[in-house]
Order: C-alpha cells, then sequence, then structure tokens
C-alpha cells in the first residue's frame, strides 16, 4: 500500500534524519494535524473510523507519535478508535488489547470523559458474547460518569443518550423486552431535554425493533423504511442491523420475498464494510427458517450449515479470531495493582518518616492537652461550686420567700376570720335590736322601716368590703376559682370563701343569714357544680386550687 506524504515525513523524522530540536517541532506539529484530521472525520462520519483500512494505519502512526511526544491523552484516544474499528470488524481480540491497554493508559491521568468512553467500548465487547453482567456493568460506570458531568455541562446529555442506548441494544438482544422499553423510553426523554438535539434516527430504530418484538409488524416497518434514508447518507453500514429487523417484519408478515430480500442485502453490506459481522449468523438463520417454511430443504440446510461456520469463526474459543482472546491477561488490573501496591509502600514510607518528625510534638501536644483538661477541670469544679452555692442560696431566698408569702397570707386569713367574727357577733346584736325594735311600742312604723334599712345598708357593705379583702389576700385562689368555674352565683362564691377560711356551718348560716338546712343545700349544688363526688372533700378540694 501506498505511503502518503506525511506518513513518510513521520518516518524520517522518526528515523533521525533531521535535527533533535526539528525533530521534535514536527513531530509536535504532525501529530496534532493528523489527530485534527482524523477528529473531523470520525465527527462527520462514523464510517470513516470503521470502513477505511486506511484509518487503521493513521490511528496507529497518531498512536507512536503521541507516545514519543508523552502525549498520553491523545494515545488513549488512538488506542480507544482502533479497539473501536476491531470490534465492529469482528477481530475481538484485538480489540479487547487495545481497550485495556488504553484503560491501563487512562488511569494515569485524570480524564473522565476518556473514562467514560473506554467503559463503554468494553460494555459493547462484553455484549457480543452476551456477558451481560460485566456489560451492564460498563455500562453503568460510563453513564454514572456522564451524569456527574452533566449537572455543570449539560452537553453531557447526549453521552447519557447514548449509554441508555447501549443498554438499550444489551437488553434487545437478551430479549429482555420491558427493560429494552424502558430505556428507548429514557433515551428519548433525556433527548428532548438536549439543547441541541440531533437525528434520532437510531433510537427511532431501537423503538421499531421493539414494535417488531410486539409483533406489530406494519409500524415496526414503517419507522424502519423512515430511518433508512439517514443511515444511507450518514452510517451505511447500520443498514445491515436494519436490514435484517426489516427481513424479521416481513418474514412476520408471511412476504417471504422481500424478507429474503433484506436478508441478502444485509450479508452483502457486510461483506463489503467488513462491520457487524456478528450479525451475519443471526441472518443465515433467518434465511434457513425462510427457505424451511417454503420447502426449500437443501437452501434451509446450506444456510444452517453457514450459520454455524460464521459463529465458530466469531465465537468459537477454538478459532485463530478469537484464541488470542483468552490468553490476554488483564494488563488493566495487574498494572494498577503494581500501582496500588507501590503507592502503599511510599504511604507506609512517609508514615514511617512523619511518626519519627511527629513523636516530639506529639509528645508536646500530649503534655499541653493534659496541662490545659487539668485547667480546664480546675475552673470546671470552681464554676460548678460557685453554681451550686448561687443556686441553694437562690432556692432558700425563694423557700424563704414563698414561706413569708404563705404566713402573711395565713395571718391576713386570720385576720379577715376575726373580722367576719366579728360581723358574726355584730349581726347576733342587730339581730337582737331588730327583735326589740318589732315589740317596741312606742316607735312608730316608719321609724323601725328606717332602721331596718339602716341595718340592711350596713350588712351589705360589710360584705362588700369582706369579699374586697378576701380577693386582695387570695387572688390566686380566685382567680383559679372564678376562671375554672364561671358560672358560680354570688352566694356559693361568698360560701367558697367562708369554707376557705375554715368556718362551721353555723357560722356560715349566721353570716348568710340563712339557716343550717339551707347551707347544707348550698353546699350540695356547690360540689355538683364543681363535678365532685360523695368521696370527695370540698374543703381540701378548694384548698388545692391554689
Amino acid at each position: 500500500m501506498a505511503k502518503s506524504p506525511i506518513f513518510i515525513i513521520i518516518i524520517n523524522i522518526v528515523e533521525g534524519k533531521k535535527t533533535d530540536k526539528m525533530k521534535n517541532c514536527f513531530l509536535r506539529i504532525i501529530n496534532l494535524s493528523l489527530i485534527l484530521v482524523f477528529t473531523s472525520n470520525y465527527l462527520l462520519s462514523q464510517k470513516s473510523i470503521e470502513n477505511n483500512q486506511q484509518n487503521i494505519t493513521r490511528l496507529d502512526s497518531i498512536y507512536h507519535v503521541s507516545l514519543q511526544n508523552s502525549d498520553t491523552t491523545n494515545a488513549i484516544i488512538a488506542l480507544t478508535d482502533l479497539g473501536h474499528i476491531y470490534s465492529h470488524r469482528a477481530k475481538y481480540a484485538l480489540s479487547y488489547e487495545h481497550f485495556w491497554n488504553a484503560l491501563s493508559m487512562a488511569g494515569s491521568i485524570n480524564d473522565s470523559l476518556l473514562l467514560a468512553r473506554i467503559y463503554n467500548e468494553i460494555g459493547w465487547l462484553y455484549s457480543y458474547y452476551k456477558r451481560s453482567d460485566e456489560a451492564l456493568q460498563y455500562y453503568n460506570q460510563s453513564l454514572e460518569i456522564h451524569k456527574r458531568l452533566s449537572k455543570a455541562d449539560k452537553s453531557q446529555l447526549k453521552q447519557i443518550v447514548s449509554d441508555y442506548y447501549s443498554i438499550t441494544t444489551l437488553y434487545r438482544e437478551l430479549n429482555s423486552q420491558a427493560q429494552c422499553k424502558q430505556y428507548i423510553d429514557s433515551c428519548l426523554l433525556v433527548f428532548n431535554e438536549m439543547d441541541a438535539p440531533k437525528d434520532d434516527s437510531y433510537i427511532q430504530a431501537e423503538l421499531a425493533y421493539y414494535y417488531l418484538s410486539q409483533n406489530n409488524f406494519q409500524v415496526a416497518i414503517e419507522k424502519m423504511k423512515d430511518t433508512e434514508v439517514w443511515f444511507k447518507v450518514n452510517n451505511p453500514s447500520y443498514l445491515i442491523i436494519l436490514y435484517k429487523f426489516l427481513g424479521d417484519a416481513y418474514l412476520g408478515l408471511q412476504e417471504t420475498s422481500k424478507a429474503e430480500n433484506y436478508y441478502i442485502e444485509a450479508i452483502n453490506y457486510a461483506k463489503e464494510s467488513l462491520n457487524h459481522s456478528n450479525y451475519i449468523p443471526v441472518i443465515h438463520e433467518q434465511l434457513a427458517l425462510l427457505y424451511n417454511s417454503q420447502k426449500q430443504y437443501n437452501k434451509a440446510f446450506t444456510q444452517l450449515q453457514l450459520a454455524k461456520q460464521q459463529e465458530a469463526k466469531l465465537f468459537d474459543s477454538r478459532s485463530l479470531n478469537n484464541r488470542p482472546l483468552l490468553e490476554i491477561l488483564d494488563k488493566y488490573q495487574k498494572e494498577e495493582d503494581l500501582r496500588n501496591e507501590l503507592i502503599q509502600k511510599q504511604k507506609l514510607l512517609e508514615y514511617e518518616h512523619q511518626q519519627k518528625t511527629d513523636l516530639y510534638k506529639t509528645i508536646a501536644l500530649i503534655a499541653t492537652i493534659l496541662l490545659l483538661i487539668s485547667f480546664g477541670i480546675w475552673g470546671y469544679h470552681s464554676i460548678n461550686i460557685k453554681h451550686k452555692i448561687e443556686k441553694e442560696s437562690t432556692r432558700q431566698e425563694q423557700a424563704f420567700q414563698i414561706n413569708k408569702n404563705k404566713e402573711l397570707i395565713e395571718l391576713k386569713n386570720r385576720e379577715l376570720a376575726v373580722s367576719t367574727l366579728r360581723l358574726i357577733e355584730k349581726n347576733k346584736q342587730i339581730k337582737e335590736l331588730e327583735e326589740r325594735l318589732t315589740n317596741a311600742d312606742k316607735l312608730t312604723k316608719s321609724e323601725v322601716n328606717k332602721a331596718f334599712k339602716s341595718i340592711s345598708i350596713d350588712h351589705n357593705k360589710n360584705w362588700k368590703e369582706f369579699e374586697a379583702r378576701f380577693v386582695e389576700i387570695n387572688s390566686i385562689f380566685h382567680k383559679v376559682l372564678t376562671d375554672q368555674f364561671p358560672n358560680l352565683t354570688a352566694n356559693e362564691l361568698k360560701l367558697c370563701a367562708l369554707i376557705k377560711l375554715n368556718f362551721s356551718g353555723k357560722e356560715m348560716a349566721n353570716l348568710l343569714g340563712i339557716g343550717l338546712e339551707s347551707i347544707h343545700t348550698l353546699r350540695y349544688r356547690l360540689r355538683k357544680k364543681m363535678g365532685l363526688t360523695r368521696a370527695d372533700n370540698l374543703t381540701q378540694f378548694l384548698n388545692s386550687l391554689e
């Protein structure tokens, strides 16, 4: 194969036909040029990275030039792109080796996007071998990175769609249709959140395959036909997959001629592009079913043989293509373990050195802490003792004030009681005077009534004075009583006051100017209003209201 001028320049520089200074300069310029050219082609059409053998040579050149320039990032990109090409050409051993080399190198740089892409590519590789657990593990690692980055960069939503799409195809191959539909919906949901969404033909194609799995053949065909033009322009190699499923749809409708044409077209595309070769055995099996339904048994047998041969070539461990795959060791894991071991040793040495350096500091710190603790304990005890003394002093002062208030209330209540007893005595005298006036012959009736009226006014005035003094002395009791029992009458309130002052029933009868039976009736009504039973002591209840 003829070498390009740029490639010849690279070889000449590497062979030393220029000075070292010029060599480094040219290497950097050519490296950047190659990367820009390749990246531009890659973004414009995925076809250019899959179908052109020249891209393999170019990527290999970029990889080696990047290594010479210590450009790890572009070396990893080149390795990953090479792995991608080999995986689509069913060269799984080479693909596996390039991905693991890229992953091993990626461990030395902090580039989350590169790691995510490698994880996704390794997931695809595992999915070809139906190793769903490993595939999901790597897909989810890629998805986790993209979700984290999307919080600050909305452009990563496109990569999230790509991760969901990868998981969708895995569940489709596993015939897990419920999970497949779930991830199709997730693809569409995130796709609609993108600021500048591109064409969603891949997602619509997967949606068509889902309808096909539900035997909704006509809808599936319409959706696949809608995407066919886009794939012809942008990624013709994907037509291998699309035509395979179009063949399945027409086979489901019993339109065997159309189904056969699409199957054969898919195989032709696969042979021409050397891509998606893993679909060839499946297509031969479908053709075998088609010919068997037409009773063309020789053709059906031939297709089964081709399917078996292709399956063995692609996936059998005895094939030359895949035998190296079983011999490839997990280089990334070994290098990672070795790196971790070196890190641990380095940390151990640093730790031992730090221990020696910090020994005296630790001792000084402990001594300082102990001293501070001693001062703290002493200060705490001092403050605590002072606080206890103040607390005890306050408690005693409060107790003294409470006792003083109680004694003062009792003293005033005794004075009030004495005053009330005097009022009782006065009432007796008034009663006697009333009887004498009633029986007097010399006084006129008007003079007697005038005397009675004066006595009555004095009596009411005495009660008002009594009530005012009682409320003043027993304000808390009076407030609780009236708040708790607002419906008490004036006589009932007087009775409560007299009970509070420990007056007997006879004394209360004299003060209120009623009979002893009336006092008992008044007490009964009062107990009823207060909800007391026979077992409840009225005097104790009233005393408890303070």
